[in-house]
Parts: C-alpha cells; structure tokens; sequence
C-alpha cells in the first residue's frame, strides 16, 4: 500500500498573497487540500503543501503507508535529498522534521510540463493566492519611480504597512506587486499616515 502525494505553493508578490495545494492520491482516487495566507512567500506555500498533506495522511491512516512526494520546487526536494543547508523558514521545516516515522520518496518533476497532477496543484495554488485580495491597513503615499518587473516599465511605488508592526513595502501603482522594502522610519510612518506629504 502507498500513497503519492504532488504539492505546490504560489505567492503574488513574493511576499504577497499566496496559496498552497496537494493531491493526495491512493488506489485510484485523488483528495484535493488547498488553502491561503495573506502575507507569504512562494517557498513557505511549498512547504506547507506537504506539512498538510501529511498531516492529513498521519490524521486518516493509523500505519501511515510509504508515500512518494512529487514537486517541483528543488528548495524541498534537495534539502529532503541532498541535505541543502535549511536558512529561513526554520518553523515550517520543523514541523516538516515531525513527520519522521513516515517511509517518504521524494521526486522532483518539471514544473509547468505535461504532468496533469502538478499542473493541476499549480492551478489549485495560483487559485487560492488570487482570492486574496490585498487590504493593506495603511498605505495609499506613492513614492518615487521604481522598475516594476511584471508591469516590466517604470512605475510609482506606494508605501504600504499591513500591520502596524509590519514591514513597510514598496508596491507598484499599478499591478500592487511587491518591489522593496523601505526602512520604518518615523518619516516613512508618518507619509503613510498622511499621504498629502512627499517622500523626499
């Protein structure tokens, strides 16, 4: 008996928006998990496609089966196979690591290629980043210009602060993709809190 799993995560913005979607399928038939976070990166939806699709597995078998993990992101895969050097996203890859008494395959396939079951993960993921519609607590002061790599031309950049102990980040105008950080001065605070003010 065994199960394969295909995981995959995608974020708007990278941080931005982003979701996560697995496929767990065993003799014949395919279980769909997908879910959202507001403010993420693409490899942390990586990871959490396989933390929850193992936690589901550890939730619905009492002798969890040998499992094959199919992903495209070599973050997962040649850290589980080549012992890349774990840098960020410590709390996600420990929870990974409780996952050991599963007898665990991991194969990395191409992304964006004649495979249905990750291109379907990928579609689900994409699916689940798009419901979130960014609703940045203050923001609105446009800064500068700045060149915006997917409206791929100058734009202006708008300072944004989700949380008032969040980051403050340069958008783009136009598409809202994620371009920078900008330091969290109180000069920087304060045009959030007052776009009438310019930012130099």
């Amino acid at each position: 008996m065994s199960i394969t799993i295909y995981t995959d995560g995608s974020s708007l913005g990278n941080p931005g928006p982003g979701g996560w979607a697995a496929l767990i399928i065993k003799d014949g038939k395919v279980v769909k998990l997908s879910g959202n976070e507001p403010d993420t990166t693409n490899n942390r939806m990586e990871l959490l496609a396989v933390i929850k699709a193992f936690a589901w597995v550890k939730k619905n078998f009492k002798n969890p089966p040998a499992i094959t993990v199919k992903s495209d992101s070599n973050l997962v895969i040649k850290t589980m196979t080549e012992d890349w050097k774990i840098k960020k996203n410590v709390d996600l890859w420990n929870q990974l690591s409780k996952f050991v008494d599963f007898t665990i395959k991991w194969v990395w396939v191409k992304g964006h290629a004649k495979n249905k079951y990750n291109n379907l993960c990928d579609e689900m993921a994409r699916e689940q980043a798009s419901k979130i519609i960014p609703t940045p607590t203050r923001s609105n002061h446009k800064t500068e210009d700045f060149f915006c790599t997917k409206c791929n031309k100058s734009a202006k950049g708008v300072l944004t602060q989700k949380t008032e102990a969040g980051p403050i980040r340069v958008d783009c105008e136009h598409c809202g993709k994620y371009i920078k950080f900008a330091e969290k001065t109180k000069e920087n605070l304060s045009k959030i809190k007052n776009p009438r003010k310019t930012l130099f």
